[in-house]
């Protein structure tokens, strides 16, 4: 059974996806793509102030049904 966690964007764009808790952060971040026009590598995740590791599981992160993350592109310098 998933559970369902709440994006927001830098630009107030909200996007709900159903994932395992079992699965990583990275995980989320690519069901995530499919919503941001921003690959998994350049997104920052962060929750309750905290930035979020590619490598913890959402349980690890303690991410429950409902939870909102935020949605951060990662610029890079040419």
């Amino acid at each position: 059974m998933g559970i369902w966690i709440i994006a927001t964007d830098d630009n107030a764009t909200k996007a709900a996806v159903n994932i395992d808790p079992k699965a990583t952060v990275f995980d989320l971040k690519r069901e995530l793509e499919k919503h941001y026009c921003c690959e998994p590598e350049f997104m920052v995740l962060s929750y309750n102030g905290y930035t979020l590791e590619n490598e913890l599981t959402l349980e690890e992160c303690r991410l429950q049904t409902h939870s909102q993350v935020f949605v951060h592109a990662r610029l890079i310098g040419v």
